[in-house]
């Protein structure tokens, strides 16, 4: 399809890019020496066992004469040798291909006519098929390609394959990155329930790259903690926690690295029956090793409740907030978006629960203000984008 053709031309070409800015910051770097410098160097006044020009065999010849099998007006390239351009773009080029299609076949093959080579007469004689089952094998003649044409040493084609391979990786995870939508909200799902210890609802996650699963769970009676968390029968981790002034409320995050694509039910368990607001909110885009910034929580008796956090502009910070019901309601601020803003009812053995994202800034500010002065708690916590390079 189209969009397919689009997604794969934008990653191969993108990885091809920074293979060439990494190759040639390398060649600037080492200044490696070409074959034709090196050999007419160390073998000058000495014969040497090479080819003898357009149209001679292998003979010995002056070191100081040696050339290339390059045509005559372009011997050697103008520029270091190290690391060979041609294995980078080459490799780099052949991972995202590889990444993309899902396998390493190529089934690819082309026919040379007769007479088709530029450095001397008759080559090839005949039509010569070159055949390449898979994206490894052409990477591999296209480096080896440089060292038959005596352009290129050994190592520069060896580390230029091992560089691009890096570069490939990083480019198609930076692509697979922008095609899922850059650091974003998958899917959100809520629940409620005037008095339970158990609370279960389902939740869809979508089959994106680098997924991460947050749970906030709002409830009444700040003294008891919740007992667990799971995700189609998957434990989550408690991540942080905030009581309400006199214990009267509380709020608990919980997380999950990579859960499982599919819909499946998020338990909550409570020590005791109680009042209480759960919600899940799925997130695309995350850094999987280290994906939270810092965690911040903050608690009062009052209309605004509001936390402020240190993060970056490529973050999204997630909020969750708990109020007791006779709050009445809550006015999320602006510049959020709500993933739930419920409650079970308006009295004060009731909850109020709500879960928001903001776009991160050097001093995000996560304010929601209730109706009535009432006890509140607040968590946040920033999420980090996949692949933050330095």
């Amino acid at each position: 399809t189209i969009d397919k053709d689009v997604k794969m031309f934008f990653a191969m070409h993108n990885a091809s890019f920074d293979a060439g800015i990494v190759a040639w910051h390398q060649k600037r770097r080492f200044d490696g020496v070409r074959p034709i410098t090196a050999v007419r160097y160390l073998k000058q006044g000495s014969s040497v066992f090479a080819w003898g020009g357009p149209g001679r065999p292998s003979e010995l010849i002056a070191g100081e004469k040696w050339v290339p099998y390059n045509p005559g007006s372009n011997l050697t390239p103008s520029f270091p040798g190290y690391i060979s351009g041609h294995s980078t773009f080459s490799s780099a080029s052949a991972t995202v291909l590889r990444s993309f299609t899902g396998s390493d076949n190529f089934g690819f093959s082309t026919v040379i006519p007769p007479d088709f080579g530029r450095v001397e007469p008759g080559i090839p004689p005949v039509p010569t098929t070159l055949s390449y089952a898979t994206f490894s094998a052409a990477t591999a003649d296209a480096g080896e390609s440089r060292l038959y044409g005596g352009i290129h040493f050994a190592d520069d084609n060896t580390v230029g394959q091992t560089v691009g391979a890096l570069i490939g990786t990083q480019a198609w995870s930076k692509a697979q990155f922008l095609f899922d939508g850059g650091l974003a909200i998958d899917t959100a799902s809520s629940s409620l329930d005037s008095k339970t210890a158990t609370l279960v609802w389902p939740h869809t996650v979508a089959a994106r790259s680098n997924r991460l699963l947050l749970v906030g769970v709002s409830y009444r009676d700040g003294n008891q903690p919740l007992r667990s968390v799971t995700y189609a029968g998957i434990p989550l981790t408690l991540l942080g926690v905030q009581n309400a002034p006199g214990n009267q409320n509380r709020v608990e995050l919980w997380s999950l690295r990579a859960p499982a694509v599919g819909t499946a039910n998020v338990v909550v368990n409570l020590t005791n029956a109680r009042s209480v607001v759960g919600g899940a909110l799925s997130f695309t885009g995350v850094e999987q090793s280290t994906p939270f910034g810092a965690f911040r929580s903050a608690s009062d008796k009052s209309k605004t409740a509001c936390v402020t956090l240190s993060s970056a502009g490529t973050e999204l910070v997630a909020s969750f907030l708990s109020a007791n019901g006779d709050a009445k309601s809550i006015a999320v601020g602006p510049g959020q978006t709500t993933a739930w803003n419920t409650g079970t009812g308006t009295a004060g053995g009731d909850i109020r629960g709500t879960g928001t994202t903001i776009p991160g800034t050097s001093a995000a500010v996560t304010c929601q203000t209730l109706e009535k002065d009432k006890p509140w708690a607040m968590i946040a916590v920033p999420l980090k984008p996949a692949l933050v390079l330095p």
